[in-house]
């Protein structure tokens, strides 16, 4: 049996090809616009600042200590944020079977 979501995906399929054989095209969301470009600036960002680490003038040690360092606090704020939500997430599911 064939669904709704199939017929409408053959559908869309249709108008896709439709549209591009006569050169054209559907407009993308606002979303689809900006999404590519801000996620290339954030990877970009996030490359650059870690060759601005490895290429600033200091000590290998004292690189090696200063990344050990915000590994360290970045595993331990992700280890509270992780217990955090997971107590509110228990919470949630426990509320919500006392209510069903």
């Amino acid at each position: 049996m064939i669904t709704k979501n199939e017929v409408q995906k053959a559908l869309l399929q249709s108008i896709d090809d439709s549209l591009l054989a006569m050169g054209l095209r559907r407009r993308r969301s606002l979303v689809e616009e900006i999404a590519l470009p801000v996620a290339c600036f954030v990877a970009g960002a996030a490359v650059g600042s870690g060759l601005a680490l490895f290429l600033a003038p200091s000590s290998g040690e004292d690189l090696r200590s200063d990344l050990g360092g915000r590994l360290r606090d970045f595993g331990e704020k992700a280890k509270s944020t992780i217990k955090r939500n997971g107590v509110a997430v228990r919470s949630g599911i426990q509320s919500s079977s006392r209510l069903s």
